[in-house]
């Protein structure tokens, strides 16, 4: 198996076990988790805020949260007070900032404990600058594809500079319109959207964008 195609395989596994263990009853389930934390974070301090909700942007450890559960509960909960609003958001961002940080690193972690192949040689000098913007203002949308991006550039290799960049706009941008979003009543929406389901798509469509890469590759004279 080329290191290329190890990264969201590994990820997919991961993110399963935690899946499997709700399932059977080893942790609780997403429904009882999104209600029990959507009451904590409603009265909880900034460093709770902060902390869940960077754990809800570290890669393969939030498909187990139902999604966007820090937003929702915060910004609802400030009944639309403008301190409250800025306050929250702020923490919110910090929070998703460090997770997004901590998904980037470790898909640079990973690609630097594995050996480089011949198949991957390209990858590794990182996606260009609007390959980077283009895929960051697409998935940031949403926890579960935005830790999956960060981890993916960092596997790629993507310069930091871009990535703090392009991410800090993208999480900017999204955040904004969550936050109006939640403020407008459309938390519902949000809450009875299958995101686990999109996770799955996601690397599955990572996934065979890797082996059609390989493909090319693979058909290119020597």
């Amino acid at each position: 198996m080329s290191r290329a195609l190890a990264y969201p395989l590994g990820v997919l596994s991961f993110a399963v076990l935690f899946l499997a263990a709700s399932r059977i009853g080893l942790l609780p389930s997403q429904d009882v988790l999104f209600a029990r934390i959507e009451e904590f974070v409603s009265s909880s301090s900034a460093v709770w805020i902060i902390l869940i909700a960077c754990l809800e942007y570290t890669v393969a450890i939030n498909v187990y949260f139902p999604g966007s559960i820090v937003i929702l509960a915060s910004m609802t909960a400030t009944n639309g007070e403008t301190n409250l609003v800025i306050r929250m958001f702020t923490f919110i961002i910090t929070g998703q900032a460090i997770g997004l940080s901590i998904s980037y690193l470790s898909g640079l972690y990973a690609s630097a404990r594995v050996d480089v192949d011949s198949v991957a040689t390209a990858e590794v000098a990182g996606p260009g600058q609007w390959s980077v913007a283009t895929l960051i203002m697409a998935t940031f949308l949403h926890p579960h594809s935005a830790a999956l991006t960060s981890f993916n550039l960092g596997t790629q290799r993507c310069p930091a500079r871009a990535f703090a960049g392009w991410g800090g706009v993208g999480l900017l941008m999204w955040g904004l319109f969550w936050t109006w979003a939640c403020l407008h009543g459309l938390n519902t929406i949000v809450k009875r959207t299958p995101w686990d389901v999109a996770f799955l798509a996601y690397v599955t469509l990572w996934i065979a964008w890797v082996l059609w890469r390989q493909h090319r590759q693979s058909k290119r004279p020597l």
